[in-house]
């Protein structure tokens, strides 16, 4: 008799529940292939309507106090974000027959854009970004600052400059809070 907490028993338990996992991810592309749900806003809706029904929450963060909603569970908030990284990678979802196979087009594809952002020449840093390092900027991800970077590298010209200047504005308002020695630079 192997005992629980042997790790090779753990890890077999894990390699089994995986397999079981993963065949529930093909029923989901299935379902999504049976709606012919071949862009972002079918699948949204397909989603919504899931979440919906199995009383999920479909805001981002924790529902408040008082909802009668609970949040998704960070495995389906996984699969949905991987079908979603697809759909905006324009990956043809439908032909998948995998998650897996999914998560390596995906890998693939980001790759490729970074091999081809590589070979453009690098533009002169706006003064807005001197000194701040940003990397793989295309999707939101919920963290404010990131998702302030994403926006202004994504914005024209006139909004990045009303957008710094927003910024410009609260960090005046806010530096007065901060240690004596971290003053902005004249």
């Amino acid at each position: 008799m192997k005992k629980q907490n042997d790790l090779s028993v753990i890890l077999a338990n894990i390699e089994t529940a995986a397999a079981a996992v993963d065949d529930l991810a093909k029923q989901m592309l299935a379902v999504i292939k049976a709606a012919k749900a071949d862009t972002l806003p079918a699948f949204d809706a397909m989603v919504s309507a899931a979440y919906s029904k199995n009383g999920w929450s479909q805001v981002a963060g924790r529902p408040s106090a008082d909802s009668a909603l609970k949040p998704a569970p960070d495995a389906v908030k996984l699969y949905i974000s991987n079908v979603r990284a697809a759909y905006r990678l324009n990956l043809d979802v439908l032909s998948f027959e995998t998650i897996g196979a999914m998560r390596t087009a995906i890998k693939e594809k980001r790759a490729e854009i970074r091999a081809e952002r590589a070979l453009v020449p690098a533009e002169p840093v706006p003064p807005a970004l001197v000194g701040v390092q940003f990397t793989d900027g295309d999707e939101l991800t919920g963290a404010t600052l990131h998702d302030v970077l994403v926006l202004y590298s994504h914005l024209p010209e006139v909004s990045q400059a009303k957008l710094v200047e927003e910024i410009r504005k609260l960090t005046v308002r806010f530096v007065k809070a901060a240690p004596e020695y971290l003053r902005l630079a004249a």
